[in-house]
């Protein structure tokens, strides 16, 4: 965190409860390897739509235990789709070419290459589930 400027660094909560922001329209949500560990707690306990979120375990950019996993614990409606132990930051992305990958890797304070041992398989059931969870999430919020 020595490298990030102080504005990214500070905790955003959202507003009180009685936040009139909520968009009716947005019903699900799905996340990947997500930014979450500047939120608190109490803020991700006030979302109410459904949160899919796909780890990759291996991620050197946002460290699943500070983030992924943060939001798993303190978001009361999210639920894991998939964690996979090899995959990093830039894995999930599709499609990603491997040059432009190492070129944005490189970018990265904490590295982030593509995984060549991540299978185009493993993402394709990544995407499957994160597809499942939003036909799951939607007929319900339909009904």
């Amino acid at each position: 965190e020595k490298f990030l400027p102080d504005d990214i660094k500070a905790l955003h909560g959202g507003l009180a409860a009685s936040d009139p922001r909520p968009d009716p329209r947005v019903a699900a949500i799905s996340l990947v390897v997500p930014l979450s560990a500047i939120f608190t707690p109490e803020s991700l306990w006030r979302i109410s739509i459904p949160v899919g979120v796909t780890l990759g375990e291996s991620d050197e950019v946002l460290n699943p235990s500070f983030h992924g996993q943060y939001l798993l614990r303190h978001c009361r409606t999210s639920e894991l789709l998939t964690s996979n132990p090899k995959a990093g930051h830039f894995d999930w992305l599709s499609p990603w070419p491997a040059l432009i990958a190492q070129k944005v890797a490189a970018t990265q304070v904490r590295g982030g290459n593509p995984n060549p041992l991540v299978t185009q398989e493993q993402k394709q059931l990544a995407f499957d589930l994160i597809a499942s969870f939003f036909t799951k999430s939607l007929k319900s919020t339909s009904q």
